[in-house]
C-alpha cells in the first residue's frame, strides 16, 4: 500500500525503510549515551543534511555491534542503511518496526521534517498534478486531480496519489517512478519560493 504522508523525505513513502533510516546517527561510545531529543530543522535541505550525517553515526554505531551494516544513498541525494537492525534483535522492539533500538536509544530520535505550510503544500499540489500529466503522457491511466483545497485537507490522510492509482491498475511502481519521479522535499520547497512573492505573498 502507498501512502502520502507528510512525515517522508521525497513527500510519498515509496519503501518505509527508507524513511525509517533516512538519517540516524550514533555516537562513539553508544551504550554510554542517553537519548537525545529530535533534531528540528526549518528546511528539507537541512533535514537532509541532518539525516545523512545521522546514518553515517548510526551505522557506525551498529558496525561497534558487529553488524556489518552500511548507508544507501539514493538517487534524489537521500540516504538508507542496509541493514538497519541487529541480527536477533526483537523487532516488536524497533522503532518503527525496522531500527535497531540500541542505537536509536544512543543516537536520539531522528531529525524531524520540517511542518508543512500551507504554501508547502500547494506546491507539492502543483507537483503531484505534473507527475500526474507525465504519467499520462507515458500511457499510464490516472484519474483526474482533487481540488487544491481538497488536497490539503487531506494532507494528514490519505492524499492523492496518480502513481499509487497508477500501481492498483496493475503497473509496477518502481517502472512508474522511473519515468515520472516522486517530488522531493527540496524540490517543493524550491517550487514554494518560486510561488512566493518579495513580500512573501503567493504571486
Amino acid at each position: 500500500m502507498r501512502i502520502r504522508t507528510g512525515k517522508n523525505q521525497s513527500l510519498v513513502t515509496r519503501v518505509l525503510a527508507i524513511i525509517a533510516v533516512a538519517g540516524l546517527a550514533a555516537v562513539s561510545n553508544a551504550c554510554a549515551q542517553e537519548e537525545q531529543a529530535a533534531p528540528q530543522p526549518t528546511s528539507h535541505t537541512e533535514y537532509r543534511e541532518l539525516t545523512n550525517e545521522w546514518a553515517e553515526d548510526f551505522v557506525q554505531c551498529l558496525r561497534d555491534k558487529g553488524v556489518d551494516a552500511r548507508v544507501v544513498t539514493q538517487e534524489d541525494g537521500s540516504v538508507s542503511v542496509d541493514p538497519a537492525y541487529a541480527p536477533g534483535t526483537d523487532f516488536d522492539e524497533l522503532w518503527n518496526g525496522l531500527l535497531d533500538p540500541d542505537c536509536i536509544e544512543a543516537a536520539g530520535e531522528p531529525p524531524e521534517l520540517p511542518a508543512a505550510t500551507e504554501d508547502f503544500k500547494i506546491a507539492a499540489y502543483e507537483l503531484i498534478s505534473e507527475q500526474a500529466e507525465c504519467l499520462r503522457e507515458n500511457g499510464y491511466v490516472v484519474g483526474d486531480a482533487p481540488s487544491v483545497d481538497e488536497w490539503i485537507e487531506q494532507w494528514d490522510g490519505a492524499r492523492w496519489d496518480p502513481v499509487g492509482e497508477a500501481g492498483e491498475n496493475g503497473y509496477d511502481i518502481f517502472e512508474l517512478t522511473e519515468h515520472c519521479p516522486d517530488p522531493t522535499g527540496i524540490e517543493i520547497e524550491e517550487r514554494m519560493l518560486e510561488n512566493l512573492g518579495e513580500d512573501g505573498s503567493v504571486e
